[in-house]
């Protein structure tokens, strides 16, 4: 009986579901997950700054038309040590010019005594 539980465990932990490498997000990669480039993550290490920057990852597909295993690329962002690049400031909007008033003429002597 112990045998047997030996092998089940043994049997058991070699088919259990384990993520595949393709599966895998690279962390350099994940720390940039729904970030744009030059946007601001975090890194180990020293500082602990970094930047995202774009780069070309590649994945393991199977390629039908070979009938094997083929690398795919495709463009991605990866965190990279340095420091973001800052914002631009919006342009300051112009003060508008006030209204131009009217004329007056001191020399219109309507209905004055007529």
């Amino acid at each position: 009986m112990r045998a047997f539980m030996s092998c089940f465990a043994l049997a058991l932990g070699l088919l259990s579901a384990a993520p595949a490498s393709a599966d895998i997000i690279p962390p350099d990669v994940a720390r940039c997950r729904g970030k744009e480039a030059g946007d601001a993550c975090s890194m180990s290490g020293p500082d602990g700054k970094g930047v995202c920057v774009k780069s070309t990852c590649s994945r393991w597909s199977y390629d039908p038309a070979a009938g094997k295993r083929a690398p795919v690329k495709r463009e991605c962002l990866k965190c990279r040590p340095g420091k973001p690049a800052p914002k631009p400031r919006p342009k300051p909007k112009p003060t508008p010019k006030p209204a131009p008033t009217p004329a007056v003429r001191f020399d219109d002597h309507r209905g004055e005594g007529q």
